[in-house]
């Protein structure tokens, strides 16, 4: 039996997800987010610790959001290839989405952003480095000096 590492709840979306892959660019379909990544449904494989940019619009949402990733899991589904991929480095306001999609998920309310910080008396828990799996933590810490490199 393997182990759900999971720390966020999934939230069952459907919608288009594009995907760009090196010089590539995908039609994907969304099957379910939260707030540590997306799963999603593909005709072309896309191997594990591949980078990807997402674009994607959330309910609600009159614009796309761009999000940065990296497949974590796929597996072959009929004709379909299912992906999951986890966020990297998502913006604060795509953070603060997430939540709130998954707080109108579970039917709860989510406190007002002051006292929003994750702590153990808000019960509310998050993916460190120490909780992410051993590709990505070396694929995140890749993308970091990637980034510092080029804004130098």
């Amino acid at each position: 039996m393997s182990k759900e590492r999971r720390h966020a709840p999934r939230v069952p979306l459907e919608g288009s997800v594009v995907v760009f892959s090196g010089n590539e660019r995908l039609s994907c379909r969304l099957l379910d987010i939260s707030q540590s990544g997306l799963a999603l449904a593909a005709d072309a494989e896309q191997r594990p610790g591949t980078f990807l940019r997402l674009q994607f619009t959330l309910p609600g949402d009159d614009r796309p959001t761009g999000a940065d990733a990296v497949v974590v899991r796929h597996r072959a589904s009929g004709s379909k290839v299912k992906w999951g991929v986890q966020l990297v480095d998502p913006p604060p306001e795509l953070t603060a989405r997430l939540r709130q999609l998954e707080a109108d998920e579970l039917g709860i309310a989510l406190l007002p952003e002051a006292d929003a910080s994750p702590s153990a008396e808000t019960g509310i828990a998050l993916l460190d480095e120490a909780d992410e799996d051993p590709m990505v933590q070396k694929l995140r810490r890749l993308y970091e000096r990637t980034r510092a490199t080029s804004d130098e």
